[in-house]
């Protein structure tokens, strides 16, 4: 089992997702308090849902560290991987950010990924203000 499986594990891999989240939280938390404009986007398979324990102290409450940039395909779908056992789709891939560069991005639905692997990959384009503009 991968550190980040959800698959049960007699380890206690649900607390050690949270946890691994919380630290990020945190670390997040102290650098955004020591450099008020720092710019972050946290990006990859935080494997668990939007609504998780895990990701609330990122994305959750009324003001929160990080905004969910939720990348969708073109058919407005944000899932990112697929359980074939389970027939179900999750979406366990983020593009997290603060910042305000301008943000685009979309979940890709290539059938030639998609035949090599469970997982759709994610695109982001993060555009600077033209230099007059800084």
């Amino acid at each position: 089992t991968a550190a980040k499986d959800k698959t049960f594990d007699p380890a206690g891999q649900s607390e050690m997702r949270r946890n691994e989240l919380r630290l990020v939280a945190r670390h997040l938390e102290q650098r955004v308090r020591a450099t008020p404009s720092a710019q972050v986007l946290l990006v990859g398979a935080l494997n668990d849902e939007p609504e998780a324990a895990a990701l609330r102290g990122l994305i959750g409450g009324h003001d929160p560290l990080l905004r969910d940039v939720r990348p969708l395909d073109a058919s407005g779908d944000a899932w990112t991987s697929y359980e074939a056992g389970a027939d179900r789709y999750l979406r366990h891939h983020y593009l997290l950010a603060r910042t305000h560069l301008p943000l685009s991005s979309r979940v890709l639905n290539d059938p030639e990924i998609r035949a090599q692997s469970r997982h759709r990959p994610l695109w982001l384009s993060a555009a600077p203000a033209p230099a007059a503009d800084r």
